[in-house]
């Protein structure tokens, strides 16, 4: 019976994404549509709607950050230059061409200036098979338009955040189409050749099983999440990480690579970041700007099946093992965890779908892995069947779920 439980690690337990319909409720890991940018290499169809991830929801603003990279560039122009923030040419071109091809004189309007700390650092380079140390400056700007320092890209994007309404798998980042054109037309990453790229509508597609663009019907917004069989898809036939792609950081010569785990790596990438990398603006706003409707409207994301029946924590133990699922009817992916003599064993977060007493879950940490089980919940007793295996959960109390790192740090 050990092994049946064993068997179970991966599965994390939760619900589709649930509706936002009013500004105030907006919080850490909701979609907002902001601006309009190129993103599907089509100008004669006008820019596209700017989908923006919140990263931090507090009483007077939202920190926002572009959920597909908009474009890629390089920090300076000034090859073996050490070149500050304040001085850089990616600051310069944000809180220039950027924000003037990307907001009305209206929505400009909304977006305050965020006093900003930008650290320097001392890096080693390799030069002519010798190493040498340099040092960074560091700087204190008011800004617009802006990219995350390495600090704020730990706390956001690296494993070990304690928010949870924000999946791992939503702080991974995807090129635009346009943007994938130019990496491979005029950087070069990753095709030896331009006919073997996806069109547009094949590259949509493909990223539709992960970050699905906003659609207009009837004058509404709305995302449509991916079924379940459309995210194993995306993770199974993605290859190698040729969609992912690192993003630049405020530290000169640093960078952002969040890979499929949605882990969140800093690294140092040398020669003072004159080369060019892919860029994800960033922005804070005032909640008192959303009460006005006219710059930022909150997507509707469109539902899956639930089973109210299932909310809550279920626990049961075998062979030395405790096991436990939660279940929550915010409708984001939420922690779980085994327990062997209080000590922790695993953490899995999955997406799932929920139809006709049966349960589909994956995790991108699996590669897209489906597990199917079937399910029943009767008053406070849920049963599990799997490989034709059965077992019995009690309902306990929220407070019974363990505590994980990942919600303590």
């Amino acid at each position: 019976m050990k092994k049946w439980i064993l068997a179970l690690l991966l599965l994390l337990l939760a619900l589709p994404l649930c509706a936002h319909a009013e500004a105030a409720d907006i919080q850490a890991g909701d979609i907002l549509l902001f601006g309009h940018y190129e993103q599907d290499a089509d100008p004669d169809n006008g820019p596209e709607p700017i989908q923006w991830l919140v990263l931090e929801a507090d009483e007077d603003s939202l920190l926002l950050i572009s959920q597909y990279e908009l474009s890629c560039r390089k920090y300076c122009e000034q090859q073996y230059q050490l070149v500050s923030w304040a001085d850089s040419d990616l600051r310069a071109w944000l809180n220039g061409s950027f924000l003037t091809y990307a907001f009305t004189d209206a929505e400009r309007a909304l977006i305050p200036e965020t006093p900003l700390h930008t650290p320097g650092g001392t890096h080693p380079v390799q030069r002519n098979g010798e190493t040498e140390e340099i040092t960074i400056p560091e700087s204190d700007t008011l800004d617009q338009i802006f990219v995350l320092s390495s600090e704020e890209a730990r706390r956001y994007f690296a494993y070990g955040t304690n928010d949870q309404n924000v999946i791992a798998e939503r702080r991974v980042s995807l090129p635009s189409y346009a943007v994938l054109l130019k990496l491979a037309v005029d950087v070069g990453v990753y095709w030896e050749e331009t006919r073997d790229l996806p069109d547009a509508a094949e590259y949509a597609g493909i990223t539709g099983g992960l970050h699905p663009l906003a659609q207009q019907t009837d004058g509404i917004w709305a995302i449509v999440l991916p079924s379940i069989t459309e995210y194993s898809k995306f993770w199974q036939e993605m290859p190698e990480y040729y969609l992912m792609q690192p993003w630049l950081l405020r530290e000169q010569g640093m960078r952002c690579n969040s890979y499929s785990d949605g882990g969140g790596d800093m690294e140092w990438y040398q020669w003072y970041g004159w080369d060019t990398n892919c860029v994800r603006p960033a922005l804070r706003i005032n909640r008192d700007a959303l009460a006005q409707g006219l710059a930022i409207r909150p997507v509707t994301v469109s539902p899956g099946d639930s089973d109210p029946a299932l909310t809550g924590v279920w626990k049961a133990e075998m062979d030395g093992v405790t096991a436990y699922y939660r279940f929550d009817m915010d409708c984001f992916m939420r922690a779980g965890a085994y327990v062997n003599g209080g000590v922790q064993l695993t953490e899995t977060r999955c997406q799932v779908d929920l139809f006709r007493g049966r349960l589909l879950a994956c995790a991108a940490i699996s590669r897209g892995e489906i597990i199917e089980m079937r399910y029943g919940v009767q008053g406070d007793r849920l049963k599990l069947s799997f490989n034709g295996q059965e077992m019995v959960f009690e309902r306990v109390d929220e407070s019974e779920f363990p505590v994980l790192p990942a919600e303590t740090e």
